[in-house]
C-alpha cells in the first residue's frame, strides 16, 4: 500500500487561478469561485510569476 499524504488529486488548478488573475480578479474573489483558501491562490500566484 503507497503511502501518501495531503489531499490526494486535490490541487487547486493553477492555469484557471492564473487565468482568472490575469483577467482581473482578486485573490479573494478567486479563492471563492473555485473553493479553496486565499493562501493557496497567492501561493499559485506567485509560483506563476517566477516561472
Amino acid at each position: 500500500m503507497a503511502s501518501t499524504k495531503g489531499r490526494d488529486g486535490l490541487s487547486p488548478d493553477r492555469e484557471k487561478v492564473l487565468e482568472l488573475h490575469k483577467a482581473g480578479k482578486g485573490p479573494s474573489a478567486i479563492a471563492k469561485g473555485l473553493k479553496i483558501g486565499r493562501s493557496s491562490v497567492y501561493r499559485l500566484i506567485n509560483a506563476g510569476d517566477a516561472a
